[in-house]
């Protein structure tokens, strides 16, 4: 009878996971953080990271193709429950809980013949042109800086991040300001390098779960990610697939949200 019982019960839990089913958001012109094999398999960073959040939660995750500024729209009209791997916005989080996964120092990419040798100098520069994703979120910090330099007429923003890298190379652009900076630089024969802020400054990268999540199926994927977080099992998901940046990831700092 006991066995029966438990077999019951095992029946009932996995209709209960079954019945938990989401979308969640892609990224395009990304290759490390997700594309797809010629065989139709789904490769990258955010489909291995799904996959481990499926595994743990017994949630069915399936993903859509959107581009960023898409993206977030969908998600504070509620038209998505999650984004895996996004960048911590104040904004969102009026509509979001917020699970931080790692810290990333924020960066601007420039050729190797810039004159510039802080992103501080680059934006302050006022001939500078700035290339930004469209969609892409900033820290505060930022965002103050950019203001007070009168920085954004300067700004030319793009769907499309290999765009930007073109017109950097073309001298079109003179610098890429990177929101999502856990990116390999190209490879080319500009020499592409990279320019940090001074003092540092860093992008918590985390994941979104809607408020309009079910609270307990919301609770059993925040308990997945918080569990990828701190094992360090997403540092080496990062390291893994972007091997340029083994030992720049830092442990999450939990950043200010709503609770759930």
């Amino acid at each position: 009878m006991k066995a029966i019982i438990g077999l019951l019960l095992l029946a009932l839990a996995a209709g209960d996971a079954l019945a938990c089913s989401y979308r969640y958001p892609s990224v395009t012109a990304a290759p490390p953080l997700y594309r797809r094999a010629p065989d139709g398999r789904e490769l990258g960073l955010i489909p291995e990271l799904a996959a481990r959040v499926q595994q743990l939660s017994g949630c069915q995750l399936f993903s859509v193709e959107l581009p960023l500024a898409r993206r977030n729209v969908e998600f504070t009209q509620g038209k998505l429950p999650m984004i895996l791997l996004v960048i911590y916005s104040p904004e969102i989080v009026k509509v979001a809980e917020f699970v931080p996964l790692a810290r990333l120092r924020l960066r601007a990419t420039v050729r190797s013949n810039s004159p510039q040798h802080t992103a501080d100098a680059l934006l302050a520069d006022p001939n500078t042109r700035l290339g930004m994703l469209r969609g892409a979120l900033f820290p505060a910090e930022v965002q103050q800086r950019l203001a007070a330099l009168q920085a954004s007429g300067r700004v030319e923003y793009s769907n499309d991040r290999d765009s930007l890298y073109q017109k950097l190379r073309r001298g079109r652009l003179d610098g890429i300001l990177e929101t999502t900076s856990w990116l390999n630089l190209p490879k080319d024969e500009l020499g592409l390098r990279y320019l940090h802020f001074s003092p540092p400054l860093y992008l918590t990268v985390g994941s979104y779960l809607s408020n309009r999540l079910p609270q307990n199926e919301r609770s059993t994927l925040r308990q997945a990610l918080q569990h990828i977080g701190s094992s360090g099992e997403f540092t080496q998901m990062v390291y893994k697939h972007l091997p340029l940046l083994k030992g720049q990831v830092q442990a999450p700092v939990a950043a200010t949200q709503r609770k759930p």
